[in-house]
């Protein structure tokens, strides 16, 4: 060891053995000071596991472990479990945290009982929006578990958490800025750069909103940085110690990079501060358009998780089905491509559940063999008149290319007919993907989000009641009427190994909610099947239309009495 000594340096790893590296005895308090350690992180996917670690405890009563973690909230250093080189992300342990709070307790709200007026307190007293906005929704739901949770005082200050303290917004008529006055500003401070796009895509937004001056926004960001947060600079760029790569802390407009270097962490917080100030001392912004009905609750959704009840993206993420295509475990041959029959259409398209017939109204999803071969299935619906309907699948069929039609989504004015000979109306409703704060989340994979489902207007029609934790469809009675699958074991930005890929989403109804579909709007369904195989096992030179050949597609009807039908005039009685 002398020799090795003699090597060494008081910088390498963690320098020279010092009492601070000592853990604490107590193993629970270790244990939460490691979970700590883990929210901090600058990457994102770390702190996702921690997210995912914390709200387990809750719901299996660790009551030390969250009791130790609450107690260390406010903590500026993380002690053994930090490096004294590296600057600690306390705002990131914070918010993940609460966040992980969050969703354990929509499961169990027991251990975080005692803990009501911290939560109250955070709500109201962060200095941060986030922090706020996600207290107040952990110490509402502890309020609805149990009513005498807080004191009618409490309660109000509660409900007044994260609004608006004024009753009307300002409109925006005049060109003269409001003085945000917010943080003490010195004409002597220095000038500070924070990360790229950082006053266009995350200053200009918020002085939108309470039409005040970007560049005082910018000054009071640095004022609270440097006077409040005690960091210290001596040049204009916030250097990080920590040693990055730049693919991994790229960020470009409003994005958040996979890891956050220094000077995102610190930018990204302080616009939370500033906006939590900034909603207690001045009005809203009034929308000048129909499409800003409301500043604040836009600004504010899209920092926040995706789904608005508590729970998180990866909670919507299915196991990939156990039945499998039978070829997938067969030998394919060169022809493997070509060799789908008429039944594989129905295989895809029909589904029997405890006895019953369920249909799948729409989905997408791909399977492969492990072995470079992928098969990808395309399924889509929409409500034709009835009289029409056969001659309307004659029709289509002759098309070349199935690209070149398409079956209308609800109010999909494009593509939807409406002639008194001949309708053609959509009824699923498919909506354009997003994903906010829990998108980076290894648990959720590269989940679609939203979720395809039947629209508002048809739910109502057949007295359907959606729930989207178990992805079902129930009637008045009770009884199931629908399910939705959704799964993928991709990772996120992972392109690599395609070929041993599973995902998809579907949706499947009932047979006996389709024909009930089918009668009360007087109209037939029309599906759409396609299977699109590829194989990467194809010789090189070989023409495009041969390595990449075009989806085979097939259509079929079905009318209220139960009876399927192909543009062949083949018909099945389903039961």
């Amino acid at each position: 060891m002398d020799r090795v000594e003699l090597h060494g340096s008081e910088n390498d790893a963690d320098g020279d053995w010092s009492k601070g590296l000592n853990p604490t005895e107590n193993n629970t308090e270790s244990y939460a000071s490691f979970i700590w350690s883990v929210l901090a992180n600058p990457t994102s996917k770390i702190r996702w596991e921690g997210v995912h670690i914390v709200y387990r405890l809750v719901e299996l009563n660790c009551n030390e472990v969250i009791d130790s973690m609450i107690a260390m909230y406010h903590r500026d250093n993380i002690g053994a479990f930090g490096s004294k080189s590296f600057p600690f992300y306390k705002f990131h342990a914070q918010l993940y945290f609460m966040i992980a709070i969050y969703r354990g307790v929509q499961s169990n709200s027991l251990p975080l009982q005692k803990h009501s007026d911290f939560f109250l307190d955070q709500a109201i007293n962060a200095d941060h929006i986030l922090l706020e906005h996600y207290s107040s929704k952990v110490a509402q739901k502890l309020l609805q578990e149990k009513s005498s949770t807080y004191a009618a005082d409490e309660i109000k200050k509660l409900s007044a958490a994260v609004v608006s303290p004024f009753n009307t917004d300002i409109s925006k008529g005049t060109n003269k800025f409001e003085a945000a006055n917010i943080a003490s500003l010195d004409k002597k401070q220095p000038e500070l750069s924070f990360f790229i796009d950082f006053q266009e895509y995350w200053l200009k937004p918020l002085a939108k909103i309470f039409n005040v001056s970007v560049k005082e926004l910018k000054q009071t960001a640095i004022s609270i940085v440097i006077n409040e947060w005690g960091v210290i600079t001596d040049e204009r760029f916030i250097k990080d110690p920590r040693p990055h790569g730049h693919k991994e802390t790229y960020v470009s407009h409003c994005s958040i990079p996979s890891t956050q270097p220094y000077d995102f962490y610190l930018g990204y917080h302080v616009i939370f501060t500033m906006a939590s100030r900034l909603l207690k001392k001045l009005p809203i912004v009034e929308g000048k358009y129909e499409r800003e009905d409301d500043l604040w609750a836009d600004w504010l959704s899209s920092y926040l998780l995706s789904m608005d009840n508590g729970y998180l993206l990866a909670d919507l993420r299915d196991p990939a089905p156990l039945v499998r295509r039978k070829w997938i475990g067969e030998k394919t041959t060169d022809s493997w491509r070509w060799e789908i029959q008429y039944n594989d259409f129905l295989e895809g398209l029909l589904f029997s559940k405890d006895g019953r017939t369920f249909i799948c109204v729409t989905g997408l999803w791909s399977d492969n063999d492990g072995k470079g071969n992928n098969e990808t299935f395309r399924i889509s619906s929409s409500l034709v008149s009835a009289d029409n309907s056969i001659s309307l699948l004659k029709a289509l069929v002759t098309c070349e290319n199935s690209d070149d039609y398409k079956l209308p989504s609800y109010n999909e004015e494009e593509f939807e007919v409406d002639d008194s000979g001949f309708k053609m109306k959509g009824w699923l409703f498919e909506p354009n993907e997003y994903k906010k704060l829990d998108a980076i989340d290894p648990y959720a994979g590269e989940l679609k989000f939203p979720m395809r489902r039947v629209s508002k207007e048809y739910e109502e029609l057949l007295n359907l009641n959606y729930c989207l934790q178990t992805r079902s469809y129930m009637d008045n009675e009770g009884r199931s009427q629908g399910f939705s699958e959704t799964w993928s074991n991709r990772r996120n930005n992972d392109r690599n190994n395609e070929s041993i890929i599973r995902e998809g989403n579907r949706l499947y109804l009932s047979l006996d909610i389709l024909n009930y579909l089918c009668v009360q709007t007087k109209l037939s369904l029309i599906f759409e099947v396609s299977i699109n195989r590829q194989s990467s096992t194809y010789k090189r030179d070989l023409p495009d239309d041969i390595k990449y050949p075009r989806p085979y597609c097939n259509l079929y009807t079905l009318s209220e009495d139960g009876v399927i039908k192909d543009y062949q005039s083949r018909s099945y009685q389903l039961r």
